[in-house]
C-alpha cells in the first residue's frame, strides 16, 4: 500500500523513507522504469525519449551491487536494445540506453559537483541519500522539462538537512512516504523479528 501511495504521488518530490528490507529500492527502480519506458500506470508522462538520473551513494556498492541488478531484475528484455543488456549498458560512460532511445545515467555522491551539471533530465532518483549540494545540482537539471525527483533512502544519519528541506516541507509540492519493514509481505515475521532483536530501541 506504501509503495501505491509512492507511485500514484502527483507531487513534484516524493521523499520514500523507512527502515531497511523496507521496498524503498525496489519501489524507486520500477519507478524509474515506468518512466524510461512511458508504462506509468498512474502517471501521464512525455513522449519517449525519457531522459532520468539515479543518484547513488558510490558505485562500488551502491551502482554495481544495488542498481544495476535491480535494473536487470525488472526490466522486460524487449525494453532492452537487441533484447541485450550488453547492448543497453555503457559502462565506460555509466549510461543505460533503452530500445525506445529512453536513457539514465547512474551518478554517485563521489564525483565532482560540477559532473552533476549540464544537460536536462526528465526525473532524478536519488536512492540514498545525498548530499545537499548535489541534491541542488540535480534538481536545477528538471526545470527544462518541469521534471520530477524521489529520494528512496533509510535515514542513517538522523536528521539531516533532508530534516528541514524536505520532510517539514511537505505539502503542495511534496508527497512524505513513510515505510516500515513490517510492511514488506514478502519477509517473513521470524526474519524481521530476528534483525530487529539486534537493535537497541533508539536504533
Amino acid at each position: 500500500s506504501k509503495q501505491l501511495m509512492f507511485h500514484a504521488s502527483v507531487k513534484n518530490g516524493r521523499q520514500y523513507i523507512g527502515g531497511n528490507r523496507s521496498g524503498k529500492t525496489t519501489g524507486g527502480i520500477n519507478e524509474d522504469i515506468w518512466w524510461l519506458t512511458g508504462r506509468h500506470p498512474y502517471l501521464k508522462l512525455p513522449e519517449a525519449p525519457i531522459y532520468g538520473r539515479i543518484v547513488t551513494v558510490d558505485f562500488k556498492n551502491g551502482a554495481h551491487k544495488i542498481i544495476l541488478p535491480q535494473l536487470r531484475q525488472w526490466l522486460a528484455p524487449s525494453d532492452l536494445i537487441n533484447g541485450s543488456w550488453e547492448d543497453s549498458w555503457n559502462g565506460a560512460l555509466s549510461n543505460l540506453t533503452l530500445a525506445n532511445g529512453s536513457e539514465v545515467e547512474i551518478m554517485s555522491h563521489e564525483q565532482e559537483l560540477d559532473k552533476f551539471a549540464g544537460v536536462p533530465r526528465h526525473f532524478t532518483h536519488f536512492d540514498e541519500e545525498p548530499p545537499f549540494d548535489i541534491f541542488k545540482e540535480c534538481k536545477a537539471r528538471l526545470v527544462d522539462f518541469r521534471g520530477r525527483w524521489w529520494m528512496t533512502m533509510t535515514p542513517v544519519e538522523g536528521m539531516t538537512w533532508t530534516f528541514e528541506e524536505i520532510f517539514e516541507k511537505e505539502g503542495e509540492l511534496i508527497d512524505i512516504i513513510e515505510v516500515d519493514i513490517h510492511e514488506n509481505p514478502h519477509l517473513s515475521e521470524e526474519a524481521v523479528d530476528e534483525l530487529l532483536s539486534g537493535y537497541d530501541d533508539d536504533e
